[in-house]
């Protein structure tokens, strides 16, 4: 829980809209399952280790019955087309999607809305209302075209008042054509 995650969108979203929420002292994979089996779990938080461990080792997995879950997410390192080709092949059942944020912009940045838009595997989806976001050369900070190799750039008005108002940096990404 320190992380703007874990306690806005895992504790605070899901007991105002009266979900029960099942928090572990700390994470160990046979746990984990065992209590999606235990409380019949519907939607699974975790960070990408998790995921890549989950795939490793598809044997155990199928030791519990976690046919109750429907949703998968994960955020901060991004997971990847291939990691969540894989975590669906496991889950068959379970939509699995990637958002992505930061503490500094208060939560999510993006994230993919299924209900919204097609999956498109390996994508964070469109930005999160209110966030505006450009990617910029790191060397002259001019704004790039679509498919550069950049800086992302943020602004909102959930952006930490001690950051740039429309500067967030450190974070680096590529898209592909």
């Amino acid at each position: 829980m320190c992380h703007i995650f874990g306690l806005s969108a895992l504790v605070y979203a899901q007991l105002q809209r009266g979900n029960a929420v099942v928090v572990m002292a700390r994470y160990e994979m046979n746990a984990m399952l065992r209590a999606i089996e235990q409380y019949k779990v519907t939607h699974l938080f975790v960070v990408p280790l998790v995921v890549l461990e989950l795939s490793k080792k598809q044997e155990k997995v199928k030791e519990y019955d976690v046919s109750t879950l429907r949703e998968i997410m994960s955020g901060a390192p991004p997971l990847g087309k291939e990691m969540i080709e894989a975590c669906s092949n496991i889950f068959p059942q379970a939509s699995v999607y990637q958002s992505y944020g930061m503490t500094e912009a208060s939560g999510v940045i993006s994230i993919e809305n299924r209900s919204m838009f097609s999956p498109h595997p390996g994508s964070v989806g469109p930005l999160a209302p209110s966030v505006e976001a450009q990617i910029v050369d790191s060397d002259t900070m001019k704004r790039l075209s679509p498919f550069q190799k950049g800086e992302i750039w943020i602004k909102g008005t959930l952006v930490m008042k001690d950051k740039e108002p429309s500067l967030i940096t450190g974070t680096r990404t590529e898209q592909k054509k």
